[in-house]
């Protein structure tokens, strides 16, 4: 069985906030994906933009 690689559950994340600015739920629900999979595993944190790093969680 194939599985997403988690580095490219990521950019998928991205959009999902970028296009769902009016849905604030779910824009919370993937900010939380993402500090999750971040927090899991620290080296995904250099793929972060630069406005998803400013967010303090």
């Amino acid at each position: 069985m194939k599985v997403a690689a988690i580095e490219d559950i990521l950019p998928g994340k991205f959009g999902h906030i970028l296009t769902r600015k009016d849905e604030r739920v779910n824009v919370k629900i993937d900010l939380a994906d993402i500090f999750l999979l971040v927090e899991a595993y620290p080296d995904l944190h250099d793929l972060l933009p630069d406005s998803i790093k400013s967010i303090e969680m």
